[in-house]
C-alpha cells in the first residue's frame, strides 16, 4: 500500500470516529433533553391532598392515635420498595416523637399468594401484641426468606400454628379500603391526605411531616371504609 493509500485509510477512520461522536453526543442531548421533559412534568410527592384517613386503632399503628400528623401506609411484606420505608419507621418515630402516628394497612399484591399470607399472619401477631417485631423481622430477611426461616420466626414469636385464616377478613377489608382509595401499588402512603405513591429518602418524608406541623393545609373530609 502507498503513501496516498495509507493517508486516505486514516481520512476514513478519522471521518468515522467523529461521525461517530456527533452521534453520540446528539443521542446522549436527545436522551437528557428527554429526561428533563420528563422530570418536569412529576409533582413533588404529596403536594396536593386527595383523601383524609384516620387512624384505626384496630389496626397496627405505632405513636399517639390523637397525633396532629397521620400517616398511613398500604404495603405488602414481599415488595422491595416496601421494606426500604419500613427501614425509616424507627427513625421518624424517633424524631417526630407524639406528633405523629403511623399506621399499617395490608395491601398484598394479587398476584403473589405469599404476601397475603404473610399479612394473615403479621394480624395474628398484631393480635398478640407483637407485629411490629414481626414487621421488622419480615423486612429484614426478605430477600432470603423461605419456609424454615419463616417457621423458625413464627415459633420464636409464639405465633399460633392455628387460626390464620382467621384473619383473612382483616386483610380482604384493608384490600377494599385501598382499592376505594385507587391505591394500586406498593408503597402508597397517605401524611394527611397526601398521597405518596413509592419509597423516597427519608429527608422527602420529614419534610414533608414538617410541613404539616409547621402550617398544616385543610384536610379533606376523612373517608370512611
Amino acid at each position: 500500500m502507498n503513501t496516498r493509500s495509507w493517508i486516505l485509510v486514516v481520512l476514513v477512520i478519522l471521518i468515522l470516529q467523529v461521525l461517530t461522536s456527533m452521534r453520540l453526543v446528539v443521542t446522549t442531548t436527545e436522551l437528557a433533553a428527554e429526561m428533563g421533559r420528563a422530570i418536569s412534568h412529576i409533582e413533588p410527592p404529596g403536594s396536593v391532598r386527595t383523601v383524609n384517613i384516620s387512624i384505626d386503632t384496630s389496626r397496627a399503628y405505632i405513636g399517639n392515635p390523637d397525633a396532629p400528623v397521620h400517616m398511613v401506609i398500604f404495603s405488602d411484606f414481599d415488595c422491595p420498595a416496601c421494606a426500604m420505608l419500613a427501614e425509616q419507621i424507627p427513625q421518624l418515630v424517633s424524631r417526630f416523637g407524639d406528633s405523629l402516628c403511623i399506621s399499617y394497612r395490608y395491601f398484598p399484591l394479587s398476584s403473589n399468594t405469599r404476601s397475603k399470607t404473610l399479612a394473615e399472619l403479621a394480624e395474628v401477631a398484631r393480635g398478640q401484641g407483637n407485629f411490629w417485631p414481626y414487621h421488622d423481622s419480615i423486612f429484614a430477611l426478605q430477600d432470603e426468606l423461605n419456609q424454615d426461616k419463616l417457621a423458625a420466626l413464627i415459633e420464636v414469636l409464639g405465633l399460633p400454628e392455628q387460626g390464620v385464616a382467621s384473619q383473612t377478613k382483616a386483610v380482604d377489608q384493608d384490600i377494599a379500603f385501598a382499592k376505594k382509595l385507587e391505591v394500586k401499588s406498593t408503597p402508597t402512603v397517605f401524611i394527611n391526605g397526601r398521597r405518596i405513591i413509592g419509597a423516597y429518602p427519608l429527608p422527602i418524608i420529614e419534610k414533608i411531616i414538617e410541613e404539616e406541623l409547621r402550617s398544616p393545609l385543610q384536610r379533606p373530609a376523612i373517608c370512611e371504609e
